[in-house]
This record gives structure tokens, sequence and C-alpha cells, in this order.
């Protein structure tokens, strides 16, 4: 079963919450999904990703995401073989990468919205439950735990919270009505 935490950030949030949990061990981030060959592009740091915290979509489900490994940690891409053309693509993903959690950032969507971000943990391995365990401290140290209105819980940013309490949405999608975003139930 997969561990989950749900959180809003924006862009100096999250580089704030992976910096936190880099300072305990160095990581390697890598794009979740489709790559151009066998080996993956990854990432030392999450600041080196471009746009990363900056949602592309406004929807928490089509945004991108990354799988986070330990840095000791190598990365497996997944060999694909389309069953109309027989031609091999490559895939990253938490199949082959046991040791590795998944971060969704979401984030900033055009000045509108913050769009949901999300840890998840898939694997029952050592390696993975430690690394959530890393993000999961590091959430409770610097962002607030929130409650919405039918008692669902998220972490969210302090730039976030500041962001939301001047007008903008914390929503998992900005095509979904108002009603259904994430309201933060002060005290």
């Amino acid at each position: 079963m997969a561990r989950k935490t749900y959180f809003f950030a924006i862009q100096d949030d999250l580089l704030g919450l992976c910096e936190a949990v880099e300072a305990r061990g160095p990581l390697t981030y890598v794009r979740a999904g489709q790559c151009k060959g066998p080996k993956a592009t990854t990432y030392p740091r999450a600041r080196k990703i471009r746009g990363f915290g900056r949602a592309k979509q406004g929807e928490a489900l089509l945004e991108e995401s990354f799988l986070v490994l330990d840095r000791t940690v190598p990365v497996r891409v997944d060999p694909i073989r389309s069953a109309s053309t027989a031609a091999v693509g490559h895939f990253v993903g938490a199949r082959l990468n046991r040791e590795a959690i998944n971060l969704s950032p979401g984030g900033d969507y055009q000045g509108e919205a913050i769009i949901e971000g999300l840890i998840t943990c898939f694997a029952n391995t050592k390696s993975a439950f430690q690394l959530y365990g890393r993000f999961q401290r590091a959430l409770r140290k610097s962002f607030l735990r929130a409650r919405d209105t039918p008692g669902r819980f998220a972490y969210v940013g302090a730039a976030a919270v500041e962001a939301y309490r001047n007008g903008i949405r914390l929503t998992q999608s900005v095509r979904s009505p108002p009603e259904w975003d994430f309201k933060i139930v002060e005290g």
C-alpha cells in the first residue's frame, strides 16, 4: 500500500523543502515517464531542474513528476516495446526503482492557482521508507499542517499560505469549480 502526503507549495517553498532534505544526504532527481534513451537525465539538486515548482498544465494529474533516490542508488530505465510498431522506448518509473519515492511538485500555475503536490512511497523497501521519512520531517518542520473543511489534511508552505491569503486558489485543477478548492481552516 502506497504512502501519500499532499502539499501546496510554490517554488521558494519547494526548493527550501528539497534543500532541507538534500542537507541530510545527497539525492538524485529524475523525471518519471518516458525518456529519450536508455540513460535518463538526472539532477543532483532540485534547484538544477528548470521550472521546478511551476505547474504547466493546471492539473495535478497532468503535471510532471520525479523519482527521488539516494545518490548512491542507480536509476534503472525500463525498455518498453510498442505493440503496434515493435519500436523500443524507454521509461523511468517506480517498478524498477523500488528504492525511490515519487515527487509531484505541483506549484504555481500562471499566478492564478497553486496546484496540489504529492509525495508517494510505492515500495516497501527500507531505503524508500527512509527517504519518505526525510521528506516528512522536513514538511513537518517548515510547512503548516492545514485542515480543509471536509477534514482533509495537507501541508502548505509559507509562501503558499501568503498567496492563499491574497486570493490565490489551492486546488488539484484550475478546471474544477472553486468550491472544490482546498480551504485552510484557521484555528
